[in-house]
């Protein structure tokens, strides 16, 4: 089991499971990004989407860090850049965000 299961698993009562992607609410995403740092998980990307009824509709936005992989503290740096983009709010009416972590 990679480390990022469990952490998975812990906000998976908070968030909402589509195509085999755990969304959470902006809120818990930003927890979500600490809880990365904490245990030294690098964040690859951010994918956003937007709710409308029941539906989720994925949007065109998103953030790549994959280029961080490998490189000197690359889960902090990535934590900082996604907790950055994320505390200005989510893009394009987003309601929904996907953390994307290296395994």
């Amino acid at each position: 089991m990679t480390t990022e299961a469990p952490l998975r698993e812990q906000y998976h009562a908070v968030g909402r499971e589509a195509g085999g992607e755990l969304l959470l609410r902006r809120r818990d995403a930003l927890r979500f990004v600490e809880d990365c740092e904490r245990l030294g998980l690098t964040i690859l990307g951010l994918d956003f989407f937007r709710e409308d009824g029941e539906s989720i509709v994925p949007l065109l936005a998103s953030a790549d860090y994959g280029e961080l992989l490998g490189v000197p503290e690359a889960a902090r740096r990535s934590a900082a850049e996604a907790r950055g983009l994320m505390e200005r709010g989510l893009p394009d009416g987003a309601t929904l965000v996907s953390v994307v972590v290296a395994v």
